[in-house]
């Protein structure tokens, strides 16, 4: 989980995103915040368990639809991963400031809810919950750079210090 954001040479973006580490580095403030960030999902990762599971990854772009309050379909599996299922939650609480409409939504209670219905344990939840934040933020930080969209860049690093503390 962290080699893959951290170097430059990983094989995780395939030869899609060369140069996104030289980008990041224009914005020594925010290089120095996914640094930081870093050192900190290394500290925290070992509280994810090993057990994988499918995630999604990009839940929160209208890409899960709802009937009844059932969820009755999801499109576009293209960020999908192996990873911890608490990492879809986690996407959803990391990119609500984004959505409005979410805000009054009580989401982590609603999981921790189901979960504890459905007999889930919820081990290490607050730790595996900032480790999928790292991990989002920091993804996503390289994405921002490597494209120039540095208003979007600044925004995430902000929100990546809002909810870890860095």
């Amino acid at each position: 989980m962290t080699q893959d954001i951290v170097d430059p040479r990983s094989n995780r973006f395939g030869d899609r995103f060369q140069g996104w580490r030289a980008a990041l580095d224009t914005h020594p403030t925010i290089a120095a915040v996914f640094d930081a960030g870093a050192v900190r999902l290394a500290a925290v990762v070992d509280a994810v368990p090993p057990n994988r599971h499918i995630v999604h990854s990009d839940l929160i772009n209208r890409n899960a639809f709802v009937a009844d309050n059932r969820i009755s379909g999801v499109i576009d599996w293209g960020c999908a991963m192996n990873g911890d299922f608490v990492y879809d939650l986690a996407w959803f609480l990391f990119w609500m400031p984004w959505y409005p409409a979410m805000e009054h939504a009580d989401l982590r209670g609603a999981y921790e809810r189901r979960c504890a219905d459905a007999q889930v344990a919820l081990t290490d939840l607050d730790a595996r919950i900032e480790a999928a934040y790292l991990h989002i933020a920091m993804a996503n930080l390289t994405y921002l750079a490597w494209a120039h969209r540095d208003d979007d860049l600044r925004n995430t690093a902000a929100r990546l210090e809002q909810v870890v503390d860095l």
